[in-house]
């Protein structure tokens, strides 16, 4: 895997934790 993360990783990363936020409550 590469060092850095791209544009889409970030945005993807975004929604899983907003994901997990929204089953957790």
């Amino acid at each position: 895997m590469a060092g850095k993360l791209d544009k889409t990783d970030l945005k993807i990363l975004k929604l899983l934790q907003e994901n997990s936020k929204i089953t957790n409550l």
